[in-house]
């Protein structure tokens, strides 16, 4: 299943790891490029994206992704049609951009003097990340995000 597909991405591709995150997708972000050739894709639903040409070799079928673009954008819409994600597949907000933890739903209360006033009094929903701590609530930022994702696959059903 695709939703369970897992992502190692190189040190240049820090917005692409995010917006992968913000899909809802497990993505390591490596620190180091010259870890990468210890981190060959070995599951079957994971994958390498990288720039490193270095790496670009490495034999392991078509599990390493070359990233051909310069913007996050061109490189999230390259990721999608090659591995053939669909949007029924993710599932946006459900991870920590962060850290990379899937975060869960929590009591309002446990926001209280950890959030903005304005979120925690409209706020429908609040998130944490039970790693960093991080919370996570849905703003007009969200609904933007969410017009960027539908963008994304209308541009790839070519609607």
């Amino acid at each position: 299943m695709i939703r369970h597909t897992r992502f190692i991405v190189d040190p240049s591709l820090g917005k692409l790891c995010k917006w992968l995150r913000i899909l809802g997708f497990d993505a390591l972000q490596v620190r180091e490029a010259s870890s990468l050739k210890g981190l060959i894709p070995t599951e079957e639903r994971q994958f390498l994206l990288t720039r490193i040409t270095a790496v670009k070799g490495i034999p392991n079928g078509d599990r390493t992704i070359f990233i051909h673009a310069n913007d996050p954008v061109g490189q999230l819409r390259q990721v999608i049609r090659q591995i053939g994600i669909s949007i029924t597949d993710i599932r946006p907000f459900s991870r920590c951009i962060r850290c990379n933890h899937a975060t869960s739903a929590r009591n309002k209360a446990s926001a209280l003097n950890r959030v903005p006033d304005h979120v925690w009094q409209t706020a429908e929903r609040v998130d944490q990340c039970p790693e960093c701590g991080r919370f996570y609530w849905r703003g007009s930022h969200s609904r933007r995000i969410t017009d960027r994702i539908r963008q994304l696959f209308e541009y790839q059903d070519g609607s």
